[in-house]
């Protein structure tokens, strides 16, 4: 983890556009005991900085921090898409993003919130930065690069943190199905330029894919974010319709090559959609021929 002394945006995010790198499918829930539903990242991301029936009550909180108030807000699990619970035995997929948690009370020296999330802005790994539920101390975003191993680079994220005076709240951040509450902040700092954090605590990198859970992949799911490719490639403006068109086939190629969808079907699919763009047959044809190499 590194310092960078980078310019900070603390104006408010008037919209937050659905890039690649928040389009993870997580699973949300709207209390303890309620099924999950999946929706992505970057909707979340949005909600917290938008002014709501959800953002009044989290205001209400920071007035009388009555319990019974964040216990009503919803939830959501940064770290992977799960089916039927929250349990780690429902988790379908991980997504290697890990929601940080550092409380006011466990960090005593550190200056208030606010100007703690300008500070934390100049390290490279977080990608969103937000204020907690009381608004007394600060939640981030910060995404691993094996999801497989979230434990052990949550044990490196710790050290690198204590490193810099920071105490994580370590309960939160370990396992993938570890839940946030919704929190409002229309200050909401994103970082699109964030680097993936690699420390593991030894030399050997594990070489298990994210892909060993296909085989667990629900019909849903696959249906969601196939869905969310296609439109993103129908919607694509001139400019970047040919490199959407790749990025989006890349993605759906992963199903092909877990089982989860046949070549065929997803080739037709992606044509289809790729043809309301413009995009003329030669085009279409060979990027996607590009995306799905090796199959």
């Amino acid at each position: 983890m590194q310092l960078e002394n980078t310019p900070v945006n603390t104006k408010p995010i008037k919209h937050i556009k659905p890039l690649a790198l928040f389009q993870d499918i997580v699973s949300y829930y709207m209390g303890f005991g309620s099924k999950p539903k999946p929706i992505p990242l970057s909707s979340w991301l949005k909600a917290c900085k938008e002014r709501n029936r959800y953002a009044d009550k989290v205001l209400a909180y920071r007035i009388c921090f009555e319990p019974s108030i964040k216990k009503n807000l919803p939830m959501i699990t940064v770290g992977g898409l799960f089916e039927g619970g929250r349990k780690l035995t429902h988790l379908i997929k991980p997504t290697g993003w890990i929601a940080l948690d550092i409380d006011a009370k466990d960090n005593p020296n550190l200056p208030p919130a606010e100007e703690l999330k300008r500070e934390l802005s100049n390290i490279e790994n977080l990608a969103a930065i937000s204020l907690s539920v009381s608004g007394r101390g600060v939640w981030a975003l910060i995404k691993v690069r094996y999801p497989e191993k979230q434990k052990e680079h949550f044990g490196m994220i710790m050290n690198d943190f204590e490193s810099l005076g920071i105490k994580l709240d370590r309960t939160k951040g370990a396992n993938p199905n570890d839940a946030r509450f919704y929190s409002y902040d229309p200050y909401l700092i994103i970082n699109p330029d964030f680097k993936v954090y690699e420390k593991l605590p030894s030399k050997v990198m594990t070489t298990q894919s994210a892909l060993n859970y296909d085989k667990s992949f629900s019909e849903s799911y696959v249906k969601t974010v196939i869905q969310g490719e296609l439109t993103r490639i129908s919607e694509a403006p001139m400019g970047s319709r040919n490199s959407t068109l790749f990025k989006s086939s890349k993605r759906i190629s992963d199903f092909v090559k877990s089982g989860a969808l046949e070549r065929e079907s997803a080739v037709d699919m992606i044509h289809h959609s790729a043809l309301w763009t413009g995009l003329c047959e030669t085009e279409i044809h060979q990027t996607i021929n590009s995306a799905f190499s090796g199959l």
